[in-house]
């Protein structure tokens, strides 16, 4: 039986508590993790730009009453965090997403009539990776974070530091404006302000002891970071790290960094966590020379709205699911989402690829080996980035496609 959704607006700080609790009771369930850690929408919240960003936050409800899944608002990119046990809502929330998106720059009537809206996706996630294929997503090679993590067995010892430096705790107010002054160098340019540091520090997760400075000998903050840490996964999360461009190239922001992990530990804390731009960035090097590994990819993909005179009109499914289509097919993407196979060969195809082998009839892997890669391409809806992927499970059952040779030593 399928499951029923409601979805609403965020109403009030009681949601948020709720949005809280989904992401600390989602964090264990999957590596990398599918969601943000709790203390990273603490962060987002308290540096937006946005003051109606939190009116713009979309949640959906199982039959229950239980929050399974948000929109985190931004401007041209979209950020589920769902439940894994309803991934299959994912599909709906997209193309509700794109539809409000499409919506917004009709009503802006933009000069552009292509706009493109952003999607992230962990590699490894070939559930949201093959939802983003059958949408026209497309993987952005060289858009992507790296997530790195390092297991926290001890206390690491704290690093040799320059002459004229100190490690220790954020000061609070009196320094501020040098805690800020530092961000807004390390990250130039930067729309950070004393005012949104002010919000992060009244934020949840956020412990003034977990701020930590590095201080040059004038007083100035050279490098800093924030621990977010969650205790009830004993995880603590960086973000951010930052070194003041004066003061680079001299250990800084290892040297915070070390004095986080040891905070952490102190905590009971069992596991440390960092996202850096790419995997060959100054900051991915820092952290793997900490002993961080890096444990993911998680790529941008992006798809061009196109906003023209024929624009995709909106329908209704017999089940009562909304969905905009361009052309007469009448295939509702939700209930299509539904008829997908948890598991097997299938379950890792496209709606389409999927579709074009159901309807001929093969629906085992064995049935697939009695077939041609020339032919399986020929069928309707078949594209040949399926191909690898079905190569890979006929090899790992020991088939192969009919056309495929097999030597023998």
């Amino acid at each position: 039986m399928n499951a029923t959704y409601t979805a609403r607006p965020f109403q009030n700080e009681a949601d948020y508590d709720l949005m809280r609790q989904l992401l600390i009771e989602t964090y264990p369930l999957d590596s990398p993790p599918l969601n943000c850690l709790v203390g990273e929408i603490d962060w987002w919240r308290s540096t937006a730009d946005d003051p109606e960003l939190m009116s713009k936050v979309r949640l959906w409800f199982d039959d229950v009453g239980a929050l399974v899944a948000f929109v985190w608002p931004r401007s041209d990119e979209i950020e589920v965090m769902i439940h894994p046990n309803h991934r299959k809502l994912e599909e709906q929330i997209l193309l509700m997403t794109e539809s409000q998106f499409a919506q917004s720059l009709k009503a802006k009537e933009a000069g552009s009539d292509e706009h493109s809206l952003h999607y992230w996706s962990y590699e490894q996630d070939h559930v949201r990776n093959a939802m983003l294929q059958t949408f026209g997503y497309q993987r952005v090679e060289d858009e992507f974070l790296a997530c790195h993590r390092l297991d926290v067995t001890d206390a690491p010892a704290p690093g040799p530091l320059p002459a004229g430096y100190t490690v220790r705790g954020f000061a609070g107010e009196r320094e501020i404006q040098s805690r800020v002054d530092a961000h807004r160098s390390a990250f130039h340019p930067s729309k950070m302000t004393v005012e949104k540091h002010r919000k992060v520090m009244a934020s949840p997760t956020y412990r003034q002891a977990l701020d930590i400075v590095c201080v040059a000998a004038d007083g100035a903050i050279a490098a800093c970071t924030i621990v977010w840490f969650d205790a009830v996964n004993r995880v603590g999360i960086f973000e951010p790290v930052a070194c003041h461009a004066d003061h680079q190239r001299r250990g800084l922001a290892s040297a915070v960094m070390i004095e986080g992990l040891r905070r952490i530990h102190a905590l009971g804390g069992t596991v440390a966590q960092v996202m850096s731009h790419r995997d060959d960035s100054p900051g991915a090097h820092t952290y793997r020379s900490l002993g961080f590994e890096m444990i993911g990819r998680l790529y941008q993909w992006k798809k061009e709205i196109v906003m023209t005179s024929s624009q995709k009109t909106l329908r209704t499914c017999p089940k009562g699911h909304t969905f905009y289509k361009s052309s007469d097919c009448p295939t509702c993407p939700t209930c299509e989402a539904d008829a997908r196979p948890e598991t097997g060969f299938l379950s890792k195809l496209s709606n389409p690829a999927r579709s074009a082998l159901e309807a001929k009839g093969i629906t085992t892997l064995t049935e697939l080996a009695q077939y041609s890669e020339r032919e399986i391409l020929k069928l309707h809806g078949m594209g040949p980035r399926s191909i690898p992927t079905l190569r890979k499970e006929l090899m790992d059952a020991g088939l192969s496609f009919k056309d495929v040779q097999v030597r023998k030593g």
